[in-house]
C-alpha cells in the first residue's frame, strides 16, 4: 500500500549526468514485532509503501522515519 510520495528538486545542472540524479532512502526505519521493516522507499521515485501487511491504528497509530 502507498503510504505517500516524497519528491525533492535538484537545482545542479542536468549535463552533469548522474551526479544530479536523486536518490531516496530511509535513514531511519521502523520494525514490527517480528523484526521486519514496516516501509520501504523506491529510491528513484521516492515512492513509500508499507514493506508488511496489516498495519493496525488501534495496535500503532503513530509511525515515524526518517
Amino acid at each position: 500500500m502507498t503510504v505517500m510520495t516524497m519528491t525533492a528538486t535538484d537545482y545542479d545542472d542536468p549535463s552533469e549526468g548522474s551526479l544530479t540524479r536523486l536518490k531516496y532512502s530511509i535513514e531511519q526505519n521502523q520494525v514490527n514485532e517480528h523484526g521486519n521493516l514496516i516501509f520501504w522507499i523506491n529510491e528513484e521515485t521516492g515512492v513509500i509503501k508499507t514493506a508488511v501487511c496489516c498495519l493496525d491504528r488501534e495496535m500503532n497509530p503513530e509511525y515515524t522515519i526518517k
